[in-house]
């Protein structure tokens, strides 16, 4: 029985950019920076996903262009320059709003009709002048299409914090705050830090930020099918002694953050009687990991998922799960459905479990796949009508 060869997917890298579930870098880990007690200017990389920064900044940089369009990230403690020491727990980097102005930083989010957005971030203040300085800063969230450029927020905000305060002796001090949507569909908002005042009213001074997070559940729905790059793939049966068969590949994508192991179960229906199917080794991109791994029971599939980051612009964070058909009799082509039933685990107290939802912030999620399974042995009997007689008709 002959069998086409399919490669492993390779789908595009969504455009536009997908919002995604969560706070990316939100302790300003990366990139790394050399050295402890320095603060760096990191470009912004909003339209570069996979960019470890990710962060965007109203920032236009003082009068020698320090900062313009620049996030500026510390390492430790800057020893005689006002810093803190690292926040417990959050990592060796933190973020400093107030690069040369009263800027804003943030990143645009997918959230859901049905969210109810819980925010949690450490803050502190700087020291310049005075012993212990007060820093003022607050968390709004506005829609993206109503800002004038990406560097003016507007004055119509879905919800806003209020002044969150907090002094140089408090160290890094814990806010958070929560807001229920009011959108009538899946969209993509504005998730924007402001610094309101700096430490001795200098708008160059402070409100360092560190360990931003959202409690937004992760989100998991199918691709289109073979990897994204159709909607209706075919695929050949193969053969089952066959050292490499020719998978067909079921891809799915997650945006979000899981912070435990997630289980997913998928049911197949469709399939002739006579036929059987068998996995391979689940790919992430095009990669094994530890954590993933998939078993079947009948034509149930349980798919295991680790616990990580998932950025939905980034496809080497795709999930592929390889599928090998054979049967040993002629059967006609069969037409598959696959469908996502279940899903569990994936959070904790803080972040939600995983969910099945729109991973592409639109208004459905993609649930189900088909695929048309062809069995390259069988060949259709097709009627031919009968021969046409003439009647001759003699004239007399």
């Amino acid at each position: 029985m002959s069998a086409n060869a399919n490669p492993v997917p390779t789908p595009s890298q969504p455009s536009p950019i997908v919002p995604t579930r969560v706070i990316l870098n939100g302790s300003f880990e990366q990139p790394a920076q050399g050295a402890d007690g320095a603060g760096y200017g990191i470009n912004e990389s909003y339209n570069n996903p996979g960019n470890p920064v990710i962060w965007r900044t109203t920032e236009p940089g003082n009068a020698g262009g320090t900062y313009k369009d620049q996030l500026e990230i510390w390492r430790g403690i800057r020893t005689g320059n006002g810093g803190q020491s690292t926040s417990s727990g959050a990592g060796a980097q933190y973020a400093e709003i107030n690069a040369s102005t009263n800027a804003s930083i943030y990143q645009d989010i997918c959230v859901l009709q049905t969210d109810t957005v819980k925010w949690d971030l450490l803050h502190a203040a700087r020291k310049k002048t005075t012993a212990d300085p007060t820093n003022i800063m607050q968390v709004s969230i506005t829609d993206p299409t109503i800002w004038l450029n990406s560097k003016t927020p507007p004055a119509v905000k879905l919800y806003n914090s209020g002044n969150l305060t907090t002094t140089y002796s408090q160290g890094w001090k814990a806010q958070t705050g929560n807001w229920t949507s009011t959108t009538t569909a899946p969209k993509a908002l504005r998730f924007a830090f402001q610094a309101i005042q700096g430490s001795d009213n200098d708008i160059s001074y402070g409100n360092f930020i560190d360990n931003v997070k959202l409690n937004l559940s992760p989100l998991i729905d199918f691709l289109p099918t073979n990897g994204g790059n159709v909607n209706l793939a075919t695929t050949t049966e193969g053969n089952p002694t066959t050292a490499n068969p020719p998978y067909y590949y079921l891809s799915l994508r997650i945006n979000g953050i899981t912070t435990t192991a997630s289980i997913v179960k998928i049911n197949l229906t469709g399939l002739n009687a006579a036929r059987q199917f068998s996995l391979g080794a689940v790919l992430k991109g095009n990669a094994a990991v530890t954590g993933l791994s998939a078993t079947k029971i009948g034509n149930e599939i349980t798919l295991t998922i680790p616990a990580g980051t998932y950025d939905a612009n980034v496809v080497s964070n795709y999930i592929h799960i390889p599928i090998d058909f054979s049967d040993t009799v002629k059967k006609p082509n069969d037409r598959l459905l696959f469908t996502l039933t279940t899903v569990s685990g994936g959070g904790t107290g803080s972040v939600a479990d995983l969910a099945v939802g729109p991973t592409d912030c639109a208004s459905a999620s993609r649930v189900q796949v088909e695929t048309l399974l062809i069995d390259d042995d069988y060949r259709e009997k097709v009627q031919l009508p009968l021969p046409l007689t003439v009647a001759a008709y003699r004239s007399k």
